[in-house]
């Protein structure tokens, strides 16, 4: 049996990210499986609502939690000024210390020098060091302070949930090809939502959308080149008799607002961030997916509206290519006419739609959680 520590922090937040949404379904897979290990989880939120955004994780053993009701920040600057406390110490004393020390996302923190410790990081991108202008200057100033390429020397083993992440860690910070293990996530089960089949009316009232429409999922920021998607929209409708609605679901970014040049216009649906029922229910409705982003390190919401049964239309770019491969549309994200024309295509002809349809579900289902936490447990195991 081992004891591992598992650093859940990235959950205490108001509305998760993609990250968040990864974290918490491995571990709970993990949890779930795992016969021999003990797991420790290891949070801190001075909020009480943070708090109460810890999923409370049951396995076959029980979890136990170790938890601060400390600003992040002020335990950041701890980690980052005096290397202090060493975050494995804190979740076990030295009496009964951690075997594996599972960080699964980029943050602050310090361990101890215990050489039995085996300690594993997962790197989902280094979209902060590719496309710095992307970032607020505030983000970029986080992670000049964490220093990532100095959190990837000290730890033993790195998860990549891509291999274009994996080639980015080669290229950027020089980290050995032997060190980093590619564990792709899985996709969830929609089976609940298919056996209520009123939902997606629900959400379609609540939200106030079009019967027909075109979705795209994921935060409000320049990284996912939502401009170009509403601009090849417009060009679009300029055209059809029948205008084409977009709904655009996902928080605005740190770098603010980006649709506001577009607000008067009343064929853009701009519904914010939304719960994990309500985003299922909209790929249920969309005719047609669109995720034209630059930079993903992976990107569940092409893998989710695959899963869904949604036509998608994504980006040659980065790991998207390498997720969908021929199982979505791609397309160049900087060339506009390309992504219009590629609209157009998958939205006149319900053959191409039903092609896509067809050999998205088969892609999806290469991908499954069960899969990653036998590839996880493997790597406990070391």
């Amino acid at each position: 049996m081992k004891r591992i520590g598992v650093d859940i922090r990235i959950l205490a937040q108001e509305q998760w990210t993609g990250i968040a949404h990864y974290t918490c379904r491995l571990l709970h897979a993990v949890l779930a499986k795992d016969r021999e290990n003990e797991y420790i989880l290891f949070y801190s939120a001075a909020q009480k609502k943070l708090r109460r955004k810890i999923p409370r994780f049951s396995g076959v053993k029980p979890v136990q939690y170790v938890g601060l009701k400390l600003p992040n920040r002020l335990l950041n600057a701890s980690f980052s000024l005096l290397n202090f406390p060493h975050l494995d110490e804190l979740i076990a004393p030295s009496h009964a210390a951690l075997d594996v020390f599972w960080s699964p996302n980029i943050n602050f923190l310090t361990l101890s020098k215990n050489p039995r410790l085996l300690k594993i990081l997962t790197v989902y991108d280094l979209s902060f060091e590719i496309f710095p202008e992307f970032f607020s200057l505030r983000q970029n100033a986080w992670y000049k302070a964490v220093r990532a390429k100095m959190l990837c020397e000290k730890f033993d083993k790195i998860i990549t949930v891509s291999h274009n992440s994996r080639d980015d860690l080669i290229e950027k910070y020089g980290v050995s090809k032997e060190k980093i293990k590619v564990i792709y996530p899985g996709a969830d089960d929609q089976t609940p939502l298919l056996k209520n089949p009123s939902l997606p009316e629900t959400v379609r009232k609540k939200y106030r959308l079009p019967q027909t429409f075109v979705l795209s999922l994921g935060t409000l920021e320049p990284r996912k080149n939502t401009l170009a998607l509403i601009e090849a929209i417009e060009r679009i409708n300029e055209h059809i008799p029948e205008p084409l609605h977009l709904v655009l679901a996902g928080k605005i970014g740190a770098k603010g607002n980006p649709l506001e040049s577009s607000q008067n216009n009343d064929k853009i649906h701009s519904i914010g961030y939304v719960d994990e029922r309500d985003k299922h229910a909209l790929y249920q409705m969309a005719s047609c997916f669109v995720f034209p982003s630059m930079y993903e390190g992976f990107g569940m919401p092409v893998l989710e509206a695959m899963q869904a049964g949604v036509p998608v239309i994504t980006s040659s770019h980065s790991s998207l290519k390498e997720v969908a491969r021929s199982a979505a549309l791609l397309v160049n994200p900087y060339n506009l006419e390309e992504l219009s024309s590629a609209l157009l295509a998958m939205l006149s002809s319900a053959r191409l739609r039903e092609h896509f349809i067809r050999k998205g579900r088969e892609r999806a289902s290469d991908f499954s959680w069960a899969q990653a936490t036998s590839e996880l447990l493997k790597l406990f195991a070391l």
